[in-house]
Order: C-alpha cells, then structure tokens, then sequence
C-alpha cells in the first residue's frame, strides 16, 4: 500500500530535523556561557529552567529583587545581590513577569532592586509586567507576546524571571496541563537561547522541599538548578542552597545566607553557613576564655587549663584542647613571662 504524499512529505520533514539534532562526533559545541551565577556556581545557562521554591514568607521575593538587581549592577562591586551575579553583555531583554503581588508591590519590588543595584533608572533591554489581576489564558498570551516583541526590539532574550509560574495554569494538580505548561516553558527558553527562573511555593509544612501538584514535580525533574529556600524562624536567616542541581552542586551546608535588615529596609547578605557557624563558635570560645580569665589577668598554662575546665564545665583533657583552640584562633596570647592572657 503506498503511502499518502502528506505522509512521506511528514517524514521527510521529521528526517531533516532529526539529522539537525543528531550527535556529531566531529561538531563538539561549545559549553554554555553563564546567565546567573550564585557565589561561585553557574545556577542558570542558555535553554535551560531554573526553580526557585521555598515555603510562604522565606524570602523568595528578595531572591528575586538581588537577582534583577545583580543583572541591573553588571558585576560591578559595591552592591549587596545576595551572592548573585548577571552580566547582560549583548544587552538582550530581559523579562520579569509578576502574578503574585498588588500593583503597589510590584512597583516597590523593582524600585528595591534598583536601590540595591545603585542606579538612578533601570537599562533600556528591562521590561516589567504586573499580571496578578488577569486570567490564566491571558497571562499565557501576554507572556508569548511580550518575549516575541521584546526579542525582535533587543535581538534576543538574556533572562525571564516569572513569578509565580504556577499561576499560569488553571491547576497545578492537572498533570496534562503542568507538563505541557513546563514543556512550554522549555521550548521557550531553548528557542530564545535564554533562562528562565520559575518561582513555585513548596506545600505547606513539606520537609523534603515537595513542591505544588504535578508541576512541582515536573519543574523539579526538568530544572537546571532547584534553588531551594529556608528561612530559621529563631535568626530569622534565610539559607539558599541547591542539592539536586544538573551541574552546580551547593549543599545547605555550604548554602548562602540572608536576612533582613529595617535599617537598610531589604534583605541584606549574612554570610555562608559555614562562616554563620564559624563565627558562632568563635564568638563561644571568645565568652569561654573571658570567663576563665575573668578574676586574673595571666595564668600559666596548668592554671589556665584548670580554670577553663571549672568555668565551662567540661573534662581538663576538653580544657587542653580548647586552650590550643584559643591560641590558633587569637583568643589567648603567651606572654613573655611564658603565662597565658587574653588577646585584646
């Protein structure tokens, strides 16, 4: 039986795309370059997403103000973009699509971003959109339209940033519709040869990072990079970090810090976690040595270690070390009576 023209002329069409797309041993291409990068770890690059997921009132906002802050800065030093950096070199759109906040808040999100940023207006490739107030079928609209008009203007898309995707479905519990939105979303990103950052709240009281219905799940397997957010309810310190990233692999022990501050009226950066408890620890042992010391001036050494194991109540074999401890970090100094005293 023979086959329809339509048909053939179908998978002709199908063979010339698969031939584009084939593994060529001889055509290696060139590793992507960096859009947005936290500390030292490349979290985002050319057709790819990126997740950003945290529970309600963590701070997911500010991460997103530092990083249109940091794309606004250029890399340039001063700023404070809670360890994010961008570097728009072809000066290509740059999109941030807002469905969560009120008018107001939306206002006040770009206007923190260029305070942080230290720019008097935002560049000329920035566009901003405050959709809260529309249907799911016309934000979808609005989002196609703007990247088509921005990328013929600016000859190309850097970073979208949308917040939050999951109000650009009806249902993020429809599975059919959450995977066509994220393949949507991926074609997009592959097509424009940009990144985009899709914020999605995790389910309330959730330990393992579970985001919202099927497309949770489905961001999560097709993300570059699941940044996930935690805010300690006691420090208020919102920690960033990433675990299940394709190639940057930050665990939450080595994650980024933030908090914020009234005096500066944003989040401000704190430091990484190990540097937290460093600091932490150092503060401790500064409290331990000036307890010990706190009715003499200089002690020798057996003295020293004595007085450390009645004031910290801990073991003289615990004392020893911690008088090592002391001296390494600059707590404590020998004097030249060969006695130990406090390092002011």
């Amino acid at each position: 039986m023979c086959e329809a023209a339509g048909d053939l002329t179908a998978k002709d069409g199908m063979r010339e795309t698969l031939a584009e797309r084939a593994f060529n041993f001889a055509l290696a291409p060139l590793p992507p370059y960096p859009i947005l990068r936290l500390g030292d770890r490349t979290i985002s690059t050319p057709g790819n997403l990126t997740g950003i997921q945290g529970p309600v009132k963590s701070g997911k906002t500010g991460v997103l103000e530092a990083m249109i802050a940091a794309a606004f800065n250029a890399n340039r030093q001063g700023p404070d973009t809670l360890g994010f950096s961008a570097e728009n070199i072809h000066g290509k759109a740059m999109i941030h699509i807002d469905t969560e906040q009120s008018r107001y808040d939306h206002d006040s999100l770009i206007r923190r971003a260029m305070r942080r940023a230290r720019v008097a207006t935002p560049p000329p490739w920035f566009y901003s959109y405050s959709l809260t107030d529309m249907t799911v079928a016309q934000r979808r609209d609005a989002l196609e339209i703007v990247i088509e008009d921005t990328s013929a203007r600016h000859g190309g898309v850097f970073l979208i940033i949308i917040d939050g995707v999951a109000d650009l479905c009806a249902s993020p519990n429809d599975e059919v519709e959450a995977y066509a939105l994220v393949g949507r979303l991926h074609a997009l990103a592959i097509h424009q040869d940009c990144a985009i950052v899709c914020v999605l709240h995790e389910n309330p009281g959730s330990d393992n990072g579970k985001m919202r219905g099927h497309l949770g799940s489905q961001l999560e397997r097709k993300a570059e990079t699941p940044l996930r957010l935690a805010k300690d309810a006691a420090s208020g310190v919102t920690t960033i970090w990433s675990d299940r990233a394709r190639h940057c692999h930050l665990p939450r022990e080595q994650g980024i810090c933030f908090a914020w501050s009234d005096e500066a009226r944003m989040h401000v950066s704190v430091g990484t976690v190990r540097e937290i408890k460093a600091s932490a620890k150092s503060a401790k042992f500064r409290a331990e040595a000036e307890a010990a010391f706190s009715d003499s001036d200089s002690m020798t050494y057996s003295e020293l270690v004595a007085r450390v194991a009645e004031t910290a109540f801990i073991a003289p074999k615990t004392a020893e070390r911690r008088v090592k401890t002391y001296t390494a970090e600059g707590i404590i100094r020998k004097t030249e009576a060969g006695n130990y005293g406090l390092k002011s």
